[in-house]
């Protein structure tokens, strides 16, 4: 039948994997054709839930990722793949999914070569048709609806099974492909159980999948034997632990994750951990590479033009909700790749510093730690203490060793010991030195404070040591208990060299070489003048709103119904007297929209040292009605002369309460334009988390802020508004606003990923129903 077979045996072969991709060479040869082709050897499973890879367990710590580019489209080249598998790998990843079709055939080469898992998937979506026909809010309803037209129609049998079985006739023999994906969001029916069976008969090497038989129907008994694994798309944290409490006999993977559009995301740490805990959770794909936008040219800003869905007036487009990947679309990585790069690292290590003892794990599957060599660097406040190497033994895969290390730990200040892991030899498509990731683990000391915070703050508290920051109640009245108007009426001329006075609705104070202005209706400062120079281009006022995130979408409705974007405060209450040289100013103020009720009302204590250091004490209750806020802090329009900033807090990129494993904990210095991260979509971005200060100098001009009660915060600076931000559809249409903006702020909310995701989580919100902070500002002619 013109039809033959070879059969022959390897023994003991060197096995493929992610880690150690092991090739061989196969020769085909006739008399008139050779065919070379490169092979593996690896055997993939399910056994009691678990995947296993050459009998050890595997986690897929991957990303979806579609084939394209912002000039070519949808055609790639060679270079082009190579370019993001590359990036791909050494960012922490080891698995693909091609969604939503087969790739050319050289990508699989590629990831053999590399060491990539893969899942292919059958070039099958017709869920929109759940959006044409049926009319339910509830997507689960829609979907189970949408299969009768095509997953559950018998004529769309020999369709659905030439796209498959195209499929796997072409890419069998990749070693690579260790999933199966019959398709993406088609619902479920008899098309996809007869794909499954023939995908199970004519190849059993390998695993099959299929999310949308979670949408099954209920009309009838489905068969879903012929799928291995158990996907699910952006679920909660609470649906996976739910799954994974009865001990199911497929493993769950995630098969997207994550959704990484814009400032995103802020929820890694918590999947991650979720991940490692349960055996049964075989990991996940990040949705996605890449953002997907059309290159138009150079704009006269120099910007790059990305136009997206709308923009060429297309009549049916999902905006920029294609603008949801890990890197742009010219590859530059956003600060969530990072993010997930350092979540991800193979290594983690705790210490004990009472037995000074360092433990370090070994997350890989398949190599040992004699791969990796380690450096330990120790810091306080910023400055470097101590560094040195660590002598790693030959940690084995998915166990722990400890190490003796004995470190300095001074008596006060921010300590941290930092620890990175690199390749000692290249392997894996990682070169040699490659960096792995790091842990930043803080050391305990008598008093953890940044020196310079402290010491700020110490300088403010001996100057006014008979007057402490009122709490509680004594806030209410704006007074302290036993004081009455009268007795601060006497003492507003003590001191000579503090000046304070009234005029029209204005609360002048005049100290050496400054003069401060309140304005008695908001509260606010209005001014800030140092020997001449005017430091405020606009009042100083709370703020509570910020430029939507992609990831807020869902959120930015409620709080725009709420008012939170356009607050406006008012003082109900303003006293003031003088005390040890210093003035001190009580106001009881709310911040509300027209015609609401206050989002917040609260008590303020101003105290203005000689020097012209301004220290601001906050109570504040929010309206129980008022679920979450943006966020809770200052923002200031200061000379944009202010172009340089110094600061001690997570950098050097963006970092959030619950984006910053990629950020370390230091001394940074930048300018103000370069700590605005472009995205394509304009939002909030560039804030920077857990600071004890932050500094803008320039034209002989400084602003210093400092946390006063040992709290950190989160600060941006930046020369666009938030209402920039928000207003613009692109990037390259934003307009400086002539100032440096600064929003110092209590607490921000965290980034998540409920674009496409699950709700943020309840402690990255900015939720509580009252809050105590206080900030020392500096302002300063040098």
């Amino acid at each position: 039948e013109g039809k033959s077979e070879i059969h022959f045996t390897v023994r003991s072969p060197l096995l493929w994997s992610a880690e150690l991709p092991n090739l061989y060479t196969l020769v085909m040869e006739t008399e008139h054709e050779v065919i070379s082709e490169r092979v593996g050897f690896r055997k993939v499973c399910v056994q009691d839930g678990v995947v296993l890879l050459n009998h050890s367990p595997i986690k897929f710590r991957g990303v979806n990722r579609h084939e394209s580019d912002p000039v070519t489209g949808a055609v790639v080249s060679r270079e082009h793949i190579l370019r993001d598998l590359h990036m791909i790998k050494e960012h922490n990843f080891n698995a693909v999914r091609a969604s939503h079709y087969p790739n050319v055939p050289y990508f699989y080469q590629l990831c053999d070569e590399l060491g990539l898992y893969v899942i292919d998937e059958a070039d099958n979506e017709s869920h929109g048709t759940a959006a044409l026909y049926h009319t339910e809010d509830d997507y689960a309803e829609r979907m189970r609806l949408a299969h009768e037209r095509i997953a559950d129609n018998p004529l769309f049998i020999e369709p659905t099974l030439d796209r498959v079985e195209s499929m796997v006739f072409r890419n069998r023999n990749r070693p690579s492909i260790l999933v199966w994906s019959m398709g993406n969001e088609c619902g479920y029916g008899c098309t996809f159980e007869r794909a499954l069976a023939w995908t199970k008969e004519t190849d059993p090497t390998r695993l099959t999948h299929y999310e949308s038989a979670f949408y099954m129907p209920g009309e009838r008994e489905y068969e879903v034997s012929d799928i291995d694994l158990f996907g699910r798309m952006y679920p909660s944290f609470a649906e996976i632990t739910e799954y994974l409490e009865k001990e199911p006999e497929k493993p769950l993977l995630l098969v997207e994750y994550c959704h990484s559009m814009g400032n995103s995301p802020g929820d890694f740490q918590e999947y991650r951990n979720l991940t490692e805990k349960n055996p049964r959770l075989c990991g996940g794909f990040v949705w996605e590479w890449c953002d997907h936008a059309i290159y138009k040219g150079t704009a006269e800003n120099g910007k790059s033009i990305y136009w997206y869905g709308g923009d060429h007036k297309e009549l049916q487009h999902d905006g920029n909700f294609c603008l949801d990947g890990l890197v742009f679309p010219d590859r530059t990585p956003h600060t969530g790749l990072y993010e997930y790069n350092n979540v991800h690292r193979p290594f983690r290590a705790t210490f004990d510093a009472e037995k000074s003892l360092l433990t370090v794990r070994n997350y890989w599957d398949f190599l040992s730690a004699s791969w990796v060599k380690a450096f330990f660097r120790v810091t306080l406040d910023g400055e470097e203490m101590r560094r040195g190497t660590i002598p790693l033994p030959d940690i084995l895969p998915h166990t722990s060793a400890s190490i003796p290390l004995k470190l300095p730990i001074p008596e006060r200040g921010r300590c941290f010991l930092s620890i990175t892991y690199l390749m000692k030899k290249a392997a894996a498509g990682l070169p040699e030195g490659h960096i792995l990731g790091f842990d930043e683990i803080p050391l305990p000391s008598a008093d953890g404070r940044n020196h310079l915070a402290a010491e700020s703050a110490e300088a403010v508290e001996n100057l006014t040591s008979d007057s402490p920051a009122i709490e509680g109640s004594d806030f209410i009245s704006g007074l302290k208990d036993g004081d009455d108007e009268a007795d601060i009426r006497k003492d507003e001329n003590k001191g000579k060299l503090m000046v304070v006075e009234e005029k029209d609705t204005d609360l002048l104070i005049r100290g050496p070489g400054f003069t401060y202005t309140i304005d008695t209706l908001s509260g606010r400062f209005t001014s800030w003048k140092m020997d001449g120079r005017e430091l405020l281009m606009e009042p100083v006022d709370f703020n509570l709103w910020r430029a939507p995130t992609d990831n807020d979408r869902p959120l930015a409705d409620l709080w725009k119904w709420e008012r939170l974007d356009h607050t406006v405060t008012r003082a109900y209450e303003t006293h003031w007297k003088q005390e040890n040289h210093s003035v001190i100013i009580r106001i009881r103020q709310s911040a509300a929209a027209v015609s609401v009720q206050p989002v917040l009302q609260f008590c303020t204590e101003i105290r203005i040292d000689m020097d012209g250091t301004v220290r601001m004490d906050f109570a504040a209750e929010k309206c129980r009605q008022i679920e979450s806020l943006p966020r809770l802090g200052l923002r200031m329009f200061l000379p944009s002369s202010l172009d340089t900033v110094t600061y001690f807090g997570i950098g050097p990129h963006e970092s959030y309460i619950d984006k910053c494993r990629s950020g370390r904990h230091g001394l940074f210095r930048s300018s103000v334009a370069a700590l605005h991260e472009d995205y394509i979509r304009p939002q909030e971005n560039g804030s920077h988390w857990d600071c004890d200060y932050v500094r803008l100098e320039g034209g002989n001009l400084a602003l210093t802020v400092v946390s006063a009660d040992q709290n950190t915060f989160s600060f941006n600076a930046s020369v666009y508004t938030q209402e920039e931000l928000e207003t613009k559809a692109h990037n390259y249409e934003l307009e400086p606003c002539g100032n440096t903006v600064l929003c110092i702020d209590h607490k921000m909310a965290g980034i998540g990923s409920r674009s496409c995701g699950p709700d943020l989580s309840e402690e990255y919100r900015v939720s509580a129903d009252s809050y105590q902070f206080a900030f020392m500002i500096k302002p300063e002619v040098k």
